[in-house]
């Protein structure tokens, strides 16, 4: 999912996140032995005008000699008033996260040396010039701390307004708030013996699991947040005749409002390059709808302008909505007013009897498809002088999985036979932008390998990939579109005979997805990144001669995260059929639940690996 804003997010991890995409070098010999942060919100007038912001942090070698990486971030909004380290100069560059194209960011960085059992202070000073972005402040680090001291300077003309809450703070993290005589109030957040944050298998994110301290009360409400967004959207959904004459064109092919809108949200996902511009005013203010048009690319509040500019020309309601997206953004709009709830645009469509949520930067989305990312999230709807607070709709898990069907021989060692993969929503929409950015040489071995999990040694060829062919397994499929790929595959050493036997290896369960997860050391939730419905059946003919001597036993499991299912049929000694049906109910599992999550998913892999035996009648 692509963002218009990740500026509340830098500041919410400036400091940490040189360990978010690696773990710093030595990371487990260097740790933090004191830590202080200051943030004194500077008022005038009744109003914050700006954050001033002081860090110093004292590195310890345990073991050996070694480094330390200080880094900070600064942009158009955020200004480096001070960096400085003995033995250490600040270094500046651009920093691009793995999420987005461009979007206007720096870091300042100091590689520190540190000596084995001396100490290291670094000092980091910065103004947020635009306050409305200081909206939450990360608490963890790469490195371990031992002590830390984050102190969040409220003046008293705002005491009243501005508040500081806790988000996922573990035990050995306090937050404490102190009113001074003054009238000002001082929230301090005390961290003792705080291990390093780093990246974990199938953990969630970490802007939904890190421990954090949000800030509320720069707007008054939901809907004063939405009038700072308007302040950057007047005029850029203007019209043109290049718009116009689009959104005729599209019109002409459709025969309904609803139509009309899915069709101009395909076009713009087909024919726009997402292209971020993030810095400055521009990670808020769309750029015109006619630009978009013409230069063929743009962000995502970019790409909603341009579908409801388009939707606009063709007399129905189009509108921009401010979103959260699922996995990324913890809070709704509601609970929190503030920038950190919101990190993408999209459009909307109002129709009299429904609302249509069009995301225009989901290039490979079937019209009408609602991608996981923004299901069931709550919207800021524009509306005049007021906005409209609603949610996504979530039609559920159903519409996204994969289905196999394949019909095998036994050949010597082999299993040969024909496979047809097909593939639904988000998983069709993986296959089709896998495939795009694949040189088309190299597309048929993308598609083996698609074929070929978890084999190996397995074989595909003849592949022929078509979309909406009649479904090979259920008659009630989910509604939308579908591809699916079929080929003449070769399973190798899959059916062994030893002695006069066969031991068919048929390894049903052959969704990616299912893994344990190892809890040895681990800090943070598991979380799978959408849901779906999967269903697998094989046919194997069994050899003349022989019989089943042995199925594996039915297992059906039905826990907090699956329902799932694996069923044998002897097929009255002429061809053995297997079906495997596994349906998502839960995303998420807290740390605790890690291992009875680990239980089921075993207890299915366990059932696949099961061998069915065949012998001699």
């Amino acid at each position: 999912m692509k963002r218009y804003n990740v500026l509340p997010l830098l500041i919410a991890f400036a400091g940490y996140l040189s360990g978010y995409a690696a773990t710093p070098e030595n990371s487990d010999n260097i740790v933090i032995d004191d830590e202080t942060r200051t943030y004194t919100i500077i008022e005038k007038n009744g109003e914050m005008v700006s954050v001033k912001y002081s860090k110093e942090t004292t590195y310890t070698a345990l073991r050996t000699d070694g480094y330390a990486d200080a880094v900070t971030f600064y942009n158009d909004n955020i200004t480096i008033d001070k960096a400085s380290a003995p033995g250490a100069k600040p270094y500046y560059r651009s920093w691009q996260s793995s999420d987005v194209f461009y979007d206007g960011s720096r870091i300042c960085y100091l590689h520190v040396p540190v000596k084995k059992d001396k100490k290291a202070k670094v000092s980091f000073q910065q103004t947020y010039k635009a306050p409305e972005h200081f909206c939450n402040i990360n608490l963890a680090s790469p490195y371990q701390i031992n002590k830390g001291t984050t102190i969040i300077k409220v003046p008293a003309p705002l005491a009243s307004r501005i508040k500081v809450e806790p988000f996922c703070l573990p035990d050995n993290i306090v937050l404490s708030r102190t009113a001074m005589p003054d009238g000002s109030i001082e929230y301090t957040a005390t961290t003792n013996d705080l291990p390093a944050f780093k990246p974990e298998k199938g953990a969630t994110s970490a802007s939904v699991s890190a421990p954090q301290l949000v800030v509320t009360g720069m707007f008054k409400d939901v809907n004063d947040l939405y009038h700072h967004f308007c302040k950057y959207t007047e005029g850029s959904d203007a019209g043109s005749p290049e718009i116009d004459r689009l959104a005729a064109e599209i019109a002409s092919k459709a025969s309904t409002p609803q139509a009309i809108a899915d069709s101009t949200a395909s076009w713009v996902r087909r024919n726009i390059r997402y292209l971020a511009i993030e810095h400055g005013e521009y990670a808020f203010r769309p750029e015109a709808a006619p630009d978009v048009l013409k230069n063929r690319a743009g962000d995502c509040k970019g790409s909603a302008n341009l579908i409801k500019a388009l939707l606009k020309s063709n007399g129905l309601d189009g509108r921009l909505v401010w979103i959260g997206t699922n996995g990324d953004i913890p809070f709704e709009w509601e609970k929190v007013p503030a920038l950190c709830s919101g990190n993408h645009v999209i459009a909307a469509c109002m129709l009299p009897d429904t609302t249509l949520f069009l995301d225009g930067t989901t290039t490979w989305a079937q019209p009408g498809y609602i991608p996981p990312s923004i299901r069931g999230r709550q919207v800021i709807i524009e509306d005049g002088d007021n906005c409209i607070l609603a949610h996504v709709p979530d039609p559920g898990y159903a519409e996204d999985g994969e289905y196999i069907m394949a019909q095998y021989e036994i050949d010597g060692n082999d299993l040969v036979g024909v496979m047809g993969l097909e593939l639904h929503g988000v998983k069709r929409s993986q296959l089709l932008a896998a495939s795009s950015d694949t040189e088309p040489r190299n597309r048929e071995l993308l598609y083996k390998r698609i074929l070929n999990y978890p084999r190996k040694s397995a074989e595909a060829d003849s592949i022929v990939i078509t979309d909406n062919s009649p479904s090979m397994i259920y008659d009630e499929r989910p509604t939308g579109l579908w591809t699916v790929i079929t080929a003449k595959v070769r399973e190798k050493n899959a059916a062994k005979k030893i002695g006069d036997k066969i031991y068919l290896d048929l390894q049903p369960l052959r969704d990616a997805m299912i893994e344990s997860v190892d809890i040895a050391g681990r800090m943070r939730p598991y979380s799978l990144p959408y849901g779906y419905l999967n269903g697998y059946v094989y046919f194997v003919k069994i050899p003349d001669g022989y019989k089943v001597e042995s199925l594996p036993a039915p297992l059906v499991i039905s826990d907090k995260w699956y329902d799932a299912t694996i069923s044998y049929d002897d097929g009255k000694g002429e061809v053995l059929g297997c079906v495997v049906k596994i349906e998502t109910k839960n995303l998420d599992a807290d740390l605790s639940e890690i291992p009875s999550r680990n239980a089921g998913v075993k207890s299915l892999r366990r059932a696949s690996d099961t061998q069915i035996i065949l012998s001699p009648k």
